[in-house]
């Protein structure tokens, strides 16, 4: 099955700074699906999104607080559970773990899918998202929540 993802999502805390890198493909992402039976598939997804990082450093013992918003490259894989899928409308829950430009990627998606035929299916969502990096030995985190939709095709 190959998705196309697109999500909107709230950082948290709320940024004051605008991302940086406002590219078309900011918030999206491909995934490539295979079905190990009906309810369980597994697969990758490659995509664009802003994490906001506030961080401090310390430069000949003076700290300084770091705030920036970049937009970065992530990549990871994906394990997906289809409650019913033998269903028009089922159930799903997935989990990502993955590589961002700044570092480690977690993400959890619950919902809905809506497969109208055999081969197109609709995905409507919750998500939850960490981006896990690290600054002069100090491990800091960017979560964030949002919506999920993807439209995927399988062959």
């Amino acid at each position: 099955r190959l998705g196309v993802r697109g999500c909107t999502a709230w950082q948290i805390p709320q940024p004051t700074i605008e991302p940086s890198g406002t590219s078309l493909l900011n918030n999206a992402a491909v995934s490539l699906h295979y079905a190990l039976s009906p309810n369980h598939s597994v697969g990758k997804e490659a995509g664009q999104e802003a994490y906001f990082q506030q961080y401090q450093n310390v430069i000949n013992q003076d700290t300084y607080t770091v705030t920036q918003y970049p937009t970065q490259w992530w990549a990871g894989l994906n394990y997906r559970y289809n409650f019913m899928p033998n269903e028009v409308f089922s159930p799903f829950a997935s989990a990502t773990l993955g590589l961002a430009e700044y570092g480690f990627l977690g993400r959890t998606q619950f919902g809905y899918t809506y497969s109208p035929d055999g081969v197109t299916q609709f995905l409507l969502g919750a998500e939850a998202s960490m981006l896990l990096y690290s600054n002069q030995g100090i491990i800091y985190f960017a979560p964030k929540i949002g919506v999920t939709y993807v439209a995927s095709l399988r062959w």
